[in-house]
């Protein structure tokens, strides 16, 4: 079984300037470190509105210089700004 996160988002408050906050929810193996890494990845992006993340999907074997990659059995996806 692999480990799967995804975003969560709750209503903080009626404020227009942040209503919502942002999270992660994970399951399996190792959740709790995946739930981690995908908050982590929030807070990078939230430090930089304008950013525009971009994911990359390719094989497993294709080498990544990139700081966020997730690799799987047959795949590496790989985040950047």
């Amino acid at each position: 079984m692999l480990p799967l996160a995804h975003l969560t988002i709750t209503r903080e408050s009626a404020e227009a300037e942040r209503p919502f906050r942002l999270g992660a929810a994970a399951y399996g193996p190792r959740a709790e470190k995946l739930a981690r890494d995908l908050v982590a990845h929030i807070d990078v992006w939230g430090s930089d509105r304008l950013a525009v993340p971009r994911m990359a999907i390719t094989s497993a074997g294709y080498a990544s210089t990139a700081d966020h990659a997730i690799g799987k059995p047959g795949s590496r996806i790989t985040l950047t700004r």
